[in-house]
């Protein structure tokens, strides 16, 4: 069942304080079982001048929380399970308060990253940049449709739940096919490594030079 908002409408959101002047906008797209508070915490790895914007997902999940998937969460959910999540997702873009000229960033934590990478392939959003953490690529998803997009990967080499080898083989696929990678492993277990924070807040400000340029 949808958590909450009309129409699928994403109106349950955390964010943090908005600098001034903006430079860029983050929007953190939890994982399974999570909520709109659980990236808080990598607040740490955005670019200076950037602030966040943190929805809360459409449906519950069984075991607690929420998730973006319309259907229980399998390692392999096809981008079909999230078509009503991008749909409110991309309805949620469309409303925020940004410029052409500011760049603005999709942040997907495990299954956060599933949907932005549905969304995307489905041509519902283009966002100035990706970052995956602890992610994956639904296998469904044509990697054709993430050619020329900067894309920051973070992945633990100890992950249990998305595999290291599942998270190389799907980056693999996207440098083939055209996407701009930044690939960062740390020693941890599903969970962004101190070094990939702070790979990330280097990847925003890179993001910002380019729009910029």
């Amino acid at each position: 069942m949808p958590s909450g908002g009309a129409e699928g409408r994403l109106t349950i959101v955390s964010e943090s304080p908005r600098p001034q002047p903006t430079h860029g906008l983050a929007v953190f797209l939890h994982g399974w079982t999570g909520d709109e508070h659980s990236m808080d915490v990598l607040d740490a790895g955005l670019a200076p001048g950037w602030w966040r914007r943190s929805p809360r997902a459409p449906f519950r999940a069984a075991p607690g929380g929420f998730s973006w998937s319309s259907e229980p969460e399998p390692a392999g959910a096809s981008p079909q399970a999230f078509r009503s999540a991008s749909i409110a997702l991309r309805g949620f873009v469309e409303r925020l308060e940004k410029t052409d000229a500011t760049p603005w960033a999709l942040v997907g934590f495990s299954q956060g990253s599933a949907l932005a990478f549905s969304a995307i392939a489905a041509g519902m959003i283009r966002p100035s940049g990706l970052a995956v953490l602890s992610g994956w690529m639904p296998a469904q998803v044509e990697p054709s449709a993430l050619a020329g997009l900067p894309i920051f990967w973070s992945h633990g080499m100890r992950d249990a739940l998305v595999s290291l080898d599942r998270a190389r083989a799907d980056v693999r696929r996207l440098d083939q096919a055209g996407a701009q990678l930044t690939y960062c492993e740390a020693d941890v277990g599903h969970k962004v490594g101190l070094p990939c924070v702070r790979g990330m807040r280097a990847w925003l400000m890179h993001l910002e030079q380019n729009a910029g340029a």
